[in-house]
């Protein structure tokens, strides 16, 4: 039946005796094949998949997904990197070298903005004139310096212009790569700024990838073709151009500094068959080595020289700072960690075996045990929430009437104690025999309560109060003849005060009984929130109204779960019951375990095979993925918060880096635009090809748990459309032919459906991506609010998927018909199966916590016993995640087959067989049936047996067959054998 036919009359029919799907013969057994069409094509899915995973395999290089990058995104050890890149084959490891531009700078400013330099550059010396002619570049070089107030500048700069002639000094320690312990010395010219480099390595340090760790400052005088790196301010840095002037005149007053600048900054490189890099960005930073560490990564580490120079210490705090700055400690403590971590994991896999098959057997136990204390546990739960209602509605209605002076619990005890104090008041008032007149028993009360003529006699803490005229235990200040007007009768509670007294109490209060206790605060019978002397606890009484109609509601709430409760009493019943079947189910047929245990072994294998396959399809990064051209600002190629930038408005996004080979444009002015910035690739990128791969992945996986849930439910059905449920015979084996050999074609199809809403939340996710690169909130937003809806769509799509898998084992029919034949009995009974589900996920809920934590606590103590030397925090990490996947395992297996079970009692209910086949456990629901024969509108057993009666049985591929019994019996006789093998 095509699936838009969805509200045929033949999909709504209620299941029925004599028709096509009549399960008194047992499970269809003259099936087809169904639904072919689908398994055609995900053979030709598969086939295309492989072709387009191999082919692309001879284009990618997974190497660039781990591999470490250097500063312009090129890959060490890789030969072909991006855009023409460099040849890095033999460069297999990430060090650092200087920064010279970075690390330069400050020094190179002290230089050029010093008291001598202004003068030479802007008015001249000894007679010669200025080296800046004119007035333009004269206003800008002051601006760069700072020297005059100018937009760029909030101030003058933080350097010392005016020890211009230590430059030399300061260089020389630099451009020695073995000044190192002059370098990091406080003492030294440079003085502490070095040190505190290290927590800006990312500025000061150039990432480059190199043949060896061990490359560094001792050795680079050793290679005979090193090379020489002459430092010059970036080309888009204001003082370029001051700086050229400087480093090209050959006027005799500028030539002390001329000398400085064309001589001092010039440093030496790694040759480049060591750094195949410009020579600027392979100079050694004096005084630091590097060791090697996992991953192709190098770990910083301090000289000899500079350890003796500064202290261990100190050295240690440096190379410490530098690692977590950069990452690359992190990297070297987990490797070293990983190491230690494996070898316990090692030690110890004995007692990972063991604790493994210790959570199979607590599994298997956990359902055998779920049998008989199943309905004990749900009762009390159930009776445990009804009890959270109540106690949440009185915890809510305490914090809205909590005085700011006292805790919850001390409001809680005033209130119990207001209560019974009320109660016991009215009772002693009822029972008190006196001449005292009544007419002014009245528990209103205003401000202090002066006015207050009520009968409590009772304390808020719940002492009795003592008569206003007797003198025990404690000699009263008031009484009825000094205060004549405060009506001050019996021992009830007042306030005689007058307006005048300086010394009053805040309410109504009495003597106490108690010669422990002279006096205390009273409350008015029946009141139940004083008011609060010193505040509330909360003290908006809008919030405090808020709070004290949600207890309301939440009392309403209670009481209509209780309601819900007691209506529901049979449906929880039957729900128990059905989850009783299962555990019986899996009890019988033990080997339904091995199902999803064959699944996860498949996955590993499909899983790890697709993920190698990927990692091709997903490194082939095209030349054209990110700019190759250079752009003037960090702003223009990076971005700001609201604007997307050049190399970043589009995911996967790569980063930004800043060349010193710049590129320099004429401007429509004449003016000069120098570009300097630009765009390093992402690792990897999503295009059809691996998109083609997702589906095709989400559509194997969506198949994989259809054949499971498939065969598990088929096992079920045979088992439960059986006379002797405790025969084994056929049940998995006639399972597994129905499904691999006439519905293939239909389970692909419904996983189809299934991978396809998935791969919609895939891209849907894909998109979100792309609007945070482009800085679209508003579209960001709208794809997470979509992605919701699909992921609930999904939820709908796989149950109704899994409750048609079910039909397709009962009957073998297509995905189509399946699903509304299983919807339209779910609509028919959604009651049932909302209370089925409900306690199905009790259940499992349950059983995944205990298995998990039964099995840890065991693991801990064996591991504790047998390897008492191990730590076990790694092995105990381990135990965890086994265990968690074994509890899964079990308790997937036991909510399909609850959900199975479910399906096949409402079939045999709708059928009228519930006689014949129904399992002991559900016999309470076969007697109500009999009892009330119209309550489903089924025909009751009398009218069954009043038929020619069938023998079922089961043949050898799990089939169940029907024949005839040769004679009739006698009714009655009959239905007692049928009531005998039922409850076996």
């Amino acid at each position: 039946m095509p699936c838009w036919h969805f509200a045929s009359e033949e999909a709504k029919q209620k299941f029925e005796q004599n028709a096509d799907d009549d399960l008194r013969k047992g499970l269809k057994g003259d099936r087809s094949c169904t639904d072919i069409i689908f398994l055609i094509a995900f053979i030709i899915g598969v086939l295309v998949y492989i072709f387009v995973s191999t082919a692309g395999a001879a284009y990618g290089n997974p190497k660039k997904l781990i591999q470490p990058r250097d500063y312009q995104g090129a890959y060490c050890g890789v030969e072909k990197n991006w855009n023409n890149g460099p040849n890095l084959n033999e460069q297999e490891y990430l060090s650092h070298t200087m920064n010279i531009t970075s690390m330069i700078d400050t020094i190179a400013k002290e230089l050029v903005c010093s008291t001598e330099a202004e003068q030479i550059l802007t008015q001249g010396k000894d007679g010669y004139p200025a080296l800046l002619s004119s007035t333009v570049q004269k206003e800008d070089y002051l601006c760069a310096c700072c020297l005059r107030p100018c937009q760029r500048c909030m101030g003058s700069l933080d350097v010392d212009t005016s020890v211009w002639d230590k430059v030399s000094s300061k260089m020389a320690v630099l451009t020695d790569p073995l000044g190192g312990s002059d370098l990091f010395n406080p003492a030294g010219l440079n003085g502490d700024f070095f040190s505190s480099l290290w927590s800006s390595t990312d500025e000061f340090f150039t990432r480059v990838c190199l043949t060896d760790c061990s490359v560094d400052y001792t050795k680079v005088s050793n290679y005979s073709e090193t090379r020489t790196a002459v430092y010059e301010p970036a080309r888009d840095e204001p003082l370029w151009f001051a700086w050229q002037v400087l480093k090209n005149t050959t006027s005799p007053m500028a030539q002390s500094i001329h000398d400085v600048v064309s001589k001092s900054f010039t440093f030496t490189a790694y040759p480049e068959s060591v750094c195949p890099y410009p020579a600027m960005y392979c100079v050694p930073m004096p005084g630091v080595k590097f060791e090697t560490m996992v991953g192709g990564y190098c770990n910083y580490e301090m000289g000899a020289e500079v350890v003796a120079a500064i202290g261990s210490s100190a050295a240690d705090a440096f190379e410490s700072l530098a690692m977590q700055i950069t990452g690359s400690g992190s990297a070297f403590e987990y490797a070293t960690d990983l190491g230690a971590w494996m070898g316990d994991f090692l030690e110890s896999l004995d007692t990972f075996v063991l604790v493994a098959v210790i959570s199979f057997i607590i599994g298997f136990l956990y359902i055998i045990v779920a049998r008989f204390v199943l309905a004990c546990c749900i009762w009390t739960a159930a009776i445990l929430t009804v009890l959270v209602w109540p106690f949440s509605g009185g915890l809510v209605y305490l914090l809205s009437m909590q005085c700011a002076d006292a805790s919850l619990l001390e409001t809680g005890q005033g209130v119990a104690t207001s209560v019974a104090v009320a109660g016991t008041t009215m009772v002693e008032v009822a029972l008190e025999d006196g001449n005292i007149s009544w007419e002014f028993a009245s528990e209103v009360m205003t401000g202090n309560g002066a006015d207050y003529r009520g009968i409590q006699k009772h304390t808020q803490s719940g002492r009795l109060c003592q008569g206003w005229n007797t003198q025990t235990p404690h000699v009263p200040l008031y009484n009825s003849s000094t205060d004549p007007d405060a009506g001050l009768i019996s021992n009830f509670c007042r306030n005689p005060v007058q307006p005048d007294d300086r010394l009053q109490a805040p309410t109504i209060w009495c003597y106490t009984t108690d010669a422990a206790h002279r006096w205390e605060a009273c409350t008015p019978v029946g009141v139940l929130k004083p008011e609060c002397v010193y505040g509330y606890a909360v003290p908006d009484e809008g919030d405090r109204k808020s709070l004290e109609i949600t207890a309301y509601v939440l009392w309403a709430c209670g009481a209509i779960w209780i309601l819900l409760v007691v209506i529901m009493k049979r449906r929880i019943n039957l729900a128990i019951a059905i989850n009783k079947v299962a555990g019986r189910f899996i009890t019988h047929t033990p080997q339904v375990l091995l199902i999803p245990i064959a699944q996860a072994v498949f996955s590993c294998l499909w899983v790890a095979l697709w993920f190698f396959l990927a990692c091709f399809l997903l490194s082939q990064v095209p030349d054209s993925y990110s700019p190759t051209s250079y752009f003037a600002s960090y702003a223009e190629a990076y971005g700001t918060s609201d604007t997307p930038g050049a190399c970043t408005d589009k995911w996967p996004t790569g980063f930004t880096w800043k060349t010193e080979n710049c590129e320099i444009s004429t401007e429509d002015d004449g003016s000069e635009l120098v570009k300097c910035w630009r765009c390093a690739p992402p690792r990897y990128v999503l295009d059809a090809r691996f998109f083609y791969a997702v589906f095709m992945f989400l559509w194997v996986n969506a198949l994989k748990v259809a054949i499971g849930q498939t065969i598990i439910a088929g096992a079920v059905a045979i088992w439960f459309f059986q006379e002797d449920k405790r025969s084994s015979r056929g049940k998995i084996s006639g399972s597994v032919w129905n499904v691999f050999r006439f519905h293939l074609g239909s389970l692909c199809f419904g996983s189809l459906i299934i991978a396809t809403v998935q791969f919609i939340r895939f891209c849907l996710k894909y998109l979100e991506k792309q609007a945070q690169a482009q800085k679209n909130s508003a579209a960001v937003v709208a794809l997470r609010v979509s992605q919701c809806c699909m992921y609930c769509f999904e939820t709908l799509v796989k149950f109704i998927s899994r409750k048609a898998y079910i039909q397709i084992a009962l009957l073998g029919n297509s995905f189509c018909f399946s699903a509304q034949r299983a919807f339209f009995l779910i609509l028919r009974n959604i009651v049932r199966y909302a209370m089925v589900s409900v306690v199905g996920n009790f259940v499992e809920t349950i059983g995944v916590v205990f298995i998990t934590l039964t099995s840890m606590t065991l693991g801990y103590l064996i591991l504790h016993e047998m390897h008492p030397e191990v730590y076990p925090m790694v092995p105990m990490i381990v135990y965890f995640f086994t265990t968690v996947m074994i509890a899964k395992l079990f308790m997937s297996v036991f909510g399909l087959t609850v959900s199975a079970a479910l399906q096949c009692f409402l079939i045999a209910e709708e059928m009228g067989v519930m006689d014949v086949y129904v399992p002991k456990e559900l016999r309470w629901a076969m007697d109500h049936h009999r009892d009330n024969p119209a309550a489903r509108g089924t025909i009751t057993r009398w009218t069954l047996f009043s038929q020619r009666p069938t023998r079922f049985g089961t043949d050898g591929a799990g089939k169940l067959s029907a024949q005839n019994s040769g004679h009739d019996q006698d009714r009655q006789s009959r239905f007692s054998s049928v009531r005998s093998r039922a409850s076996e």
